[in-house]
Parts: structure tokens; sequence; C-alpha cells
């Protein structure tokens, strides 16, 4: 129970970065709701962060996920403008867009978690890439190449560690 409740929370964290880059950077205080694209953004600019860290040299592990995350918070908190906007984005106009949107999330959950994770770029390539991140605590020169072929994407093993840190250890059940 705990590892979903961690889970749910680190999606979010990827929602709560997303639309603090938007509000902040791209629509300059502004907001207007995109699940979507504060999704793409969060997931970004959180794997961003954990490769400038690595260059930095800087360790990420479980302690410092959760601060960041409660400092990301923050804003939610004091900025007056902020709050407002998220308020009012948060009122929803039509009722029938929330069920279809609950029915579609129950279905994903659903499909999600009855099968395993399949495919050798998942396990071979990108989820083990991801181990070797969270078991070194950053991204490294040595780990960032371990596996051929070199220029696999790093976006879902760096997804895939964020994961790993809010649930304080590999589990690709909840990442999946």
């Amino acid at each position: 129970m705990i590892n979903l409740i961690l889970t749910i929370v680190a999606v979010f964290s990827f929602f709560q970065a997303g639309l603090l880059v938007d509000f902040y950077f791209f629509q300059k205080r502004k907001l207007e709701f995109s699940f979507s694209k504060f999704l793409g953004l969060g997931i970004g600019s959180i794997g961003f962060f954990q490769l400038i860290a690595g260059l930095l040299q800087i360790p990420i592990n479980q302690t410092f996920v959760y601060g960041l995350f409660l400092l990301l918070g923050l804003p939610f908190l004091f900025d007056k403008k902020l709050i407002k906007a998220v308020k009012q984005g948060l009122v929803l106009k039509k009722p029938v867009l929330l069920l279809v949107f609950t029915l579609f999330l129950f279905s994903l959950v659903v499909v999600t978690f009855s099968h395993t994770i399949w495919g050798s770029d998942a396990y071979s390539f990108w989820l083990a890439k991801a181990s070797a991140f969270y078991r070194d605590g950053m991204v490294t020169k040595e780990n960032v190449h371990i596996y051929w072929p070199y220029d696999h994407p790093l976006l879902w093993p760096l997804t895939a560690t964020w994961f790993y840190h809010f649930l304080g250890g590999i589990n690709e059940f909840f990442f999946k």
C-alpha cells in the first residue's frame, strides 16, 4: 500500500514540476490547464535536473527527492497568483469530462497492472540503465553509456530512476 501511495506522489511530482515550469517560465504567471503538457514538462524538467546534478556530481537520494518535492510545493502555499490560478483551473465546467477522464484513468490502471513489463529494450537497456543511475545515486559518464547502443534515449531511464528514489528501491511493478 505504501508503494502505491509513493507511486502516486511520484507521478504528482511530475505534474507539480510541469505546472511550475509552465506557470513561471512559459505562460508568464498565467495558467492554462493541460495535464498532458504538465506531465511532459515535468518529466523533461526533472530529467534535465538529474542530468545537471550528474554533471555537477551532486548525488541524489530519497531524502533529496522528498526535499525537492516539498520545496517545489512552497509556491503553492505562498504565491497568491498561483493559488488563484490553480483554484480557477480546477473548477470543472463539464462534469461529463470528469467522468470520461476517471473512466480512462481506471482503464489505464487496469491495463497497466494486468501484465508485466515486456520487451528487450525495456529490460536490457532502459530499466538496467535506470538501476545503474539509482545505485550510483547520479548520472555519471560511466553509467550513461554502459549498454550498447549508446544513443538510446535517457528520458525513460531518468523517469524510472525518479520513481526508484521515491520508492526507496528498484521496483519495476510500481514504476510501470
